[in-house]
């Protein structure tokens, strides 16, 4: 039972992890950010907050998680 509580507590509703679950950070790692992950959906300008389809929450493109997955 406590696995499967820990379980649904990283993945809300929606479906997606919650952003300690991945160790977001908002910040780069590296090169590495959001806004080349091929998870990250924009927000409407280069700078604004994005969403991403792992994630739940608000995305910064300067962000990064352990889901990070390069676009390119």
């Amino acid at each position: 039972m406590a696995a499967h509580a820990a379980t649904t507590e990283q993945v809300p509703a929606s479906g997606r992890a919650q952003k300690p679950a991945v160790q977001y950070q908002d910040h780069p790692m590296g090169t590495s950010a959001c806004a080349n992950c091929a998870n990250f959906i924009p927000g409407s300008t280069p700078e604004s907050m994005g969403h991403c389809t792992i994630v739940a929450g608000n995305i910064s493109p300067h962000g990064w998680c352990v889901a990070y997955v390069n676009r390119n």
